[in-house]
């Protein structure tokens, strides 16, 4: 969430908006809903999934492109080059690489954190409309036309993986276990393909009609979006299956878990969410409605619900609502000079409070102690008031005597009442020439 601007000659970096939000809040519970999230993505998103850094990317059909979005809102409409031919569904592994199953081409695109784009591994089975990846970095795709699924190996060994599954397989998703399971659309079936490749054509009960997505727990619970006869499905790990909500979600085409066990479904008639309790008890209405036509849907680790709207080509973002905090300051890459007084933080607006500001130096990755900090580097932070939206300053400036190992470090935190709270912090080094060894009088 960074933007440049220019103050002088001084290059600045000002930090926006929804930043970390820390522990658990009560606030946490009121929602706002951005739509759209970003600008305009390609022609018809069809899915959409989160990186580690939080930024979003939609595999879009009529375009035949990946859209991402950063965290903070930018949005780049087509990241890295052109995917195969109808990239219907999208999967990103731990490094962050972003994988799209291509309908007509009957193949995986993989575009690396820079954006080089390459197809990875041989052909798939016909028509493969979904896509998972697992935590070793193999690639599954379900493939609709063939009955069955591939996988793809790191060094892109492309093979079938397990038997046939049910007839027309869209959705698929693994376990915590390395099961792999598929919903089939046109079979109302779930089939599980255990990690050594057995293959249970048809897991639990009958799904209900036309079932076009899933998510699974890492307890092998699974989830199944019944777009025909708007319910869904739960699966337990044991087979037992129980039709949920029918008729009180509309034409769910998508659906996701949190880490708490949380069930969310993109409802494209109604352009919705609708959030389902981890025992499948209650359901509610998640935030405001979404963009027209929902088709995929995303969670992150802060509640935050993510869908891709295939009617309006845009993002939707659903989360808790958040303390807002900017603070300008001086950009982390930029070395703090000897012998000189530098400003690390020249301004801090919220529209909260600001509950901390703090500043302190480290010799050699080790703290030092307040004596030595205000000889070793010059720590000053000046706060003539509350920082809020109108803009008090807050200024935090540094003036070190030497640099054999120093860094100097910031955070700034923020909170409002009915809101999660907010931190920012940043770290600096010292510019090493000339070389100025340090003279501690102590530590701690």
């Amino acid at each position: 969430m960074v933007k440049r601007v220019i103050v002088g000659s001084t290059a600045m970096s000002v930090l926006l908006g929804l930043l970390l939000s820390v522990g658990p809040s009560t606030a946490a519970r009121t929602l706002e809903t951005t739509n759209p999230f970003g600008g305009p993505t390609g022609r018809f998103p069809w899915g959409v999934a989160l990186d580690s850094a939080g930024n979003v990317y939609t595999p879009n059909t009529g375009a035949d492109t990946v859209t991402k979005i950063s965290a903070d809102g930018r949005t780049t409409t087509q990241f890295g080059a052109a995917t195969g031919g109808q990239p219907w569904a999208i999967a990103i592994d731990r490094h962050d690489n972003v994988y799209t199953a291509n309908y007509l081409s009957n193949s995986v695109t993989r575009i690396r954190p820079d954006g080089t784009t390459t197809r990875f591994g041989g052909p798939t089975g016909e028509g493969p409309r979904g896509i998972a990846v697992d935590r070793r970095g193999n690639v599954y795709t379900a493939n609709f036309e063939s009955d069955s699924v591939t996988r793809i190996r790191p060094d892109g060994t492309t093979s079938q993986f397990g038997g046939t599954t049910g007839n027309e397989p869209w959705g698929i998703a693994l376990d915590g276990d390395g099961n792999v399971y598929t919903v089939n659309t046109g079979a109302d079936s779930v089939t599980k393909i255990s990690a050594d490749g057995r293959t249970t054509a048809q897991f639990g009960g009958t799904t209900g009609a036309y079932p076009w997505a899933l998510a699974v727990k890492p307890d092998g619970t699974v989830f199944v979006a019944n777009t025909s006869s708007d319910s869904v499905t739960r699966i337990s790990a044991d087979g037992r299956t129980t039709s949920l909500f029918g008729g009180r979600v509309g034409s769910p085409t998508a659906i996701a878990v949190d880490k708490r066990g949380n069930v969310f479904v993109a409802n494209s008639d109604w352009n919705t969410v609708t959030k389902i309790s981890p025992d499948g008890s209650r359901y509610s209405q998640y935030g405001g409605s979404t963009g027209s036509e929902p088709q995929g849907i995303a969670v992150d680790g802060q509640g935050n619900v993510f869908t891709a709207n295939s009617g309006a080509n845009t993002v939707t973002k659903i989360g808790p609502r958040q303390t807002r905090l900017l603070v300008t300051g001086r950009p982390a890459g930029d070395p703090v000079a000897v012998g000189r007084t530098t400003t690390l933080i020249s301004s801090v607006r919220t529209d909260g409070r600001v509950s901390a500001v703090r500043a302190w130096c480290e010799v050699k990755g080790q703290r030092i102690s307040r004596r030595a900090q205000t000889r070793v580097c010059g720590l000053q932070i000046d706060r003539p008031g509350s920082a809020g939206a109108s803009g008090k300053a807050i200024r935090v400036t540094a003036r070190p005597s030497c640099n054999t190992g120093v860094r100097i470090q910031a955070r700034v935190a923020a909170e409002r009442a009915g809101a999660a709270p907010s931190r920012w912090s940043r770290t600096w080094g010292v510019d090493r020439s000339p070389r100025i060894a340090c003279a501690l009088p102590g530590t701690g």
